[in-house]
């Protein structure tokens, strides 16, 4: 735990429900897994292209953040630099590429 009064970041968590419908009255809620609603449908069947549409979406994040998180090691290794100048160089170099 760190000193006191300090406060951290809290990441979203890495594994979560991706989504999960609720029936509600005569309707099914899909919310993915930062509680954000997804929509609202009349049948589980209904509900199930958003459902995956969301699972896809997860999925591109988790590796983004993995790919991301694996250059920034290795232009520690590298480079013999910290997290933040590696965090620096990489973003910069995302950016540039586009």
């Amino acid at each position: 735990m760190g000193d006191a009064g300090t406060t951290k970041a809290v990441k979203p968590p890495q594994v979560f429900c991706v989504c999960f419908q609720e029936p509600v009255g005569e309707k099914f809620i899909v919310v993915d897994r930062y509680g954000e609603i997804v929509g609202s449908y009349l049948t589980e069947d209904a509900a199930q292209p958003d459902i995956e549409r969301s699972k896809k979406k997860d999925a591109m994040w988790d590796t983004a953040q993995l790919l991301v998180d694996n250059a920034k090691k290795a232009h520690v290794q590298l480079h013999d630099v910290d997290r933040k100048t590696a965090h620096y160089w990489v973003s910069s170099a995302v950016e540039a590429s586009e």
